[in-house]
């Protein structure tokens, strides 16, 4: 019996002393936790803690022990249903994922929580196994970095065009307001949801609404620069002509896989940089005229005046012989047709010089009547030589793109033909008119054709321009030339000069002048 016994006490005394082993074993790890643990009963009450508790909750265990965990001062109200809730699940079976808390420590600190709780019994007992872990560090980054991002998106909002940061698939990853309020969806295509498929390859919208989905090698809008940033790693830039509006529009490289996508409504600006631009060159182009006025007026002023005093010395040669009265005409008309000359002259100075008066305009001039004027006056100023024009082409339907200095340009090549033929017997000269047609643009084509000096290969050129200008001793051909070529370039015509016989310059000159049609 005494051996049964000893049989019957054995495991009993054994079993005791696993239970003293395994609560001391659990007593070393409670302790010796790097994290706060604390033991509580199913009604909440704290029924021990360990030394890291005390340090984490600044409070000692025999202020904490025999507390409701829910009653604790250091417990925030807005937490506390956190932590009902919590038990109520783990009671009942339940899983409960940890929750986080903010508790106020007894030196008046905060620290952030990592609460987990498990359920176990001892005997026909239920307690909770509560974890503490520290993570206010981590709070902290994150609520740094949710403060960062907030900020971020609060500048991204506040940019009056829209901003996307999208992967090199063209899925939106992320967006500003007025990007969302356009119709961006993050997680879908850029192509899609912003532009509504508007601006893709029609065979693969076609493929899209067919079977729901992009096509095997996806799509991207007709202006979309992606690829080309994407390989070269360099932004790209366009103006994108959508919607009737013009779109500055960007496409920058973040990295490998995802690029920033953004576009400003130009709209207003770049019209309003047309309408500068076009307004710098309207008032340029005045300002060249007046300069081109300033020159014409004072060499044609000077013929005028020249004209009118050789008028009146041929007037004192009549009043001494009266017999030559019918060789020279009627003087006083010759005089009189000067004066309106120099009159009109002035007038279009004064009206060209006043810059923000003037705006530059071309209406259709007809040739007729202002050639056969010109000619008219021409031959009553040099009466004195055997001038003979023949005139080919001329018709009175006939009309360019102008304005009144087309008088000057007749004016001055008749002039110029005049003032350069050694001929003191008979001056030649031959104007043919025809239509043209070059870059699908009418032209009429004049010729001048004179018997003078004519001009060198190596001057053809250079009698147009001011440098050589200079160069001319007599005032004729230089500076009138000089003003005809830029006449004509303001009306968008062409001058240049070609031997009358071809490759004899000495056979006197040919020049051509190209005026736009009026049509």
């Amino acid at each position: 019996m005494e051996i049964a016994k000893s049989d019957n006490s054995e495991p009993s005394s054994l079993l005791v002393q696993e239970l003293k082993k395994s609560e001391q074993i659990y007593r070393n790890l409670f302790r010796n936790s790097l994290n706060a643990v604390i033991l509580v009963d199913i009604e909440g009450y704290i029924l021990d803690c360990n030394s890291k508790t005390e340090k984490l909750f600044k409070y000692k265990s025999s202020e904490l022990i025999g507390k409701n965990f829910t009653n604790l001062s250091l417990i925030p109200q807005d937490y506390l249903s956190l932590i009902e809730n919590m038990f109520e699940t783990l009671i009942k079976g339940g899983v409960q994922e940890e929750i986080e808390i903010k508790i106020s420590r007894l030196d008046g600190s905060f620290v952030w929580l990592a609460l987990i709780g498990k359920i176990f019994k001892l005997g026909n007992e239920i307690f909770i196994h509560l974890i503490a872990l520290d993570i206010t560090g981590q709070k902290k980054i994150q609520d740094d970095l949710k403060e960062e991002e907030e900020l971020n998106q609060m500048i991204l909002d506040s940019l009056p065009f829209f901003m996307m940061l999208i992967s090199k698939n063209r899925t939106i990853l992320s967006a500003n307001k007025i990007a969302l309020e356009g119709g961006a969806i993050i997680g879908d295509k850029c192509w899609n949801t912003f532009w509504h498929c508007n601006f893709i390859p029609k065979e693969d919208k076609d493929f899209i609404d067919q079977y729901g989905i992009p096509p095997p090698n996806n799509t991207r809008c007709y202006f979309c620069q992606t690829e080309e940033a994407f390989s070269g790693q360099t932004p790209k830039h366009k103006d994108v002509y959508i919607y009737g509006k013009i779109f500055d529009t960007y496409w920058i490289p973040f990295d490998n896989d995802t690029f920033i996508h953004f576009a400003e409504d130009v709209t207003i600006r770049r019209r309003a940089e047309k309408k500068l631009k076009l307004s710098r060159k309207k008032y340029r182009d005045a300002f060249n005229l007046v300069n081109i006025y300033k020159d014409l007026f004072a060499h044609d002023m000077n013929n005028i005046l020249q004209n009118i005093l050789s008028s009146s010395y041929l007037y004192s040669v009549i009043q001494n012989k009266p017999e030559k009265l019918n060789d020279f005409g009627d003087l006083n008309e010759i005089i009189k047709n000067h004066v309106n000359r120099g009159v009109a002259l002035i007038t279009r100075v004064i009206q060209l010089s006043k810059l923000e008066e003037t705006e530059i305009k071309f209406k259709s001039i007809e040739i007729y009547n202002i050639l056969n004027k010109s000619i008219e006056i021409f031959l009553s100023n040099f009466q004195e030589r055997n001038v003979k024009i023949d005139v080919n082409g001329l018709s009175k339907n006939m009309k360019i793109l102008g304005n009144d200095l087309l008088a000057d340009i007749f004016d001055n090549i008749l002039s110029n033909a005049l003032k350069y033929n050694e001929n003191n017997f008979e001056v030649k000269i031959e104007i043919n008119i025809s239509k043209v047609l070059e870059s699908n643009t009418s032209y009429i084509k004049f010729e001048f054709k004179d018997h003078g000096v004519g001009v060198q290969d190596e001057r053809k050129k250079m009698i147009f321009e001011n440098k050589f200008n200079k160069n001319i001793k007599n005032s004729g051909m230089g500076i009138g030339l000089t003003l005809v070529k830029k006449i004509i370039n303001k009306f968008g015509g062409r001058i240049w000069v070609e031997d009358r016989i071809q490759g004899d310059f000495t056979k006197g000159s040919n020049f051509i002048v190209m005026l736009k049609e009026a049509i």
